[in-house]
Parts: C-alpha cells; structure tokens; sequence
C-alpha cells in the first residue's frame, strides 16, 4: 500500500526504485525487447575437460546500445567438415560438467556491453568408448531467433547437451 501511494505522489524516479526492489530489476530493462542476433557478440569460451567429457560456454554480449533480454535454450546443431548438421544437442538443464543449479529458467537481462552463457556439453568418445570423430563448428541460435552464427569447436563429439541460458561467462548458474 505505501509503495501505491509512494508511487503516485512522488513521480517516476522513484517508481523506477521502486520496481527495481521488487523485482531487481530496473523499470527500463523490464520493458525491453528480447535480444536478437544482430545485437549480440557470439563466442565460444575455453574447452574443459573431465571423465569423458568436454565443455565450454557460448558466450552472448550485448554489443548494441540497447538494453535487451534472453531466456531458455539456444539452438545449438553440430557441423561436419563441409558445414553440415550432423546432430543437434539435446536440451538439458545440467549435465556432468554443469548447467543450471535450479529448474526456473531465468530471464538474463542484458545491459550494453553486459554478457550472458549456455554450458554446450559432450561425451569425448562414443557408446563403446570409441572414438567418434571430430566436430569442427557449432551453429548456434539465441532463443527465440531465427538467425544462426557458426563457430569452432574443439570439444567432444558425442551425446551434444546444451544447457540454459544464464548470467555471466560460465555458463553455470
């Protein structure tokens, strides 16, 4: 009730604190657009590795001027040598070497020049413990966006997971 009357009485500033307590978000960011490729710097961070596995985050940058916003899974399909899809990773929330700690996928709210991550996560070998090739690029799409980027990849070759979207460089979260 006081934030009502607080709001009314005392203009736009404060509502715009105001909506940032309670959603920790600012008023501005809020009423962004959801991001789209042409706004975003796509790369792939370092590969890790552990038992088996390998991964690495597909980091999202905000290279526009305008705030904008991302939620859920991106597109993420394997390429072969001559740049054709050979599978396409199975969306999961977490995997062997991370991903999303809890089940609510957040909404990552991205400021000018601010970043957000998906773990890409794969076994290095296949079924039988062998090996399964290489897999030299990624195609990979924003949610909710029909444009793709292709980008190396020097990460496993088998059962490909993409994670979801998150804040920060990591891709965990």
């Amino acid at each position: 009730m006081s934030i009502t009357r607080t709001l009314t009485t005392t203009g736009v500033a404060v509502a715009t604190a105001a909506l940032f307590a309670l959603t920790g978000t600012p008023a501005s960011a809020s009423a962004a657009p959801e991001c789209r490729l042409s706004q975003l710097k796509v790369d792939i961070g370092g590969t890790q590795g552990a038992a088996g596995h390998s991964s690495a985050p597909l980091i999202y940058q905000n290279k526009s001027s305008s705030t904008c916003w991302m939620r859920a899974y991106p597109g993420v399909a394997a390429l072969n040598s001559h740049g054709v899809q050979i599978t396409q990773a199975r969306r999961t929330l977490r995997g062997t070497m991370g991903g999303l700690t809890g089940t609510h996928l957040p909404k990552v709210i991205l400021a000018p020049h601010h970043v957000a991550s998906a773990l890409v996560e794969a076994l290095n070998a296949g079924p039988a413990g062998h090996s399964c090739g290489h897999i030299p690029a990624l195609l990979t799409t924003p949610p909710d966006e029909t444009h793709s980027i292709k980008k190396s990849w020097h990460g496993g070759c088998y059962a490909l997971q993409i994670h979801p979207i998150v804040p920060g460089i990591t891709g965990q979260g």
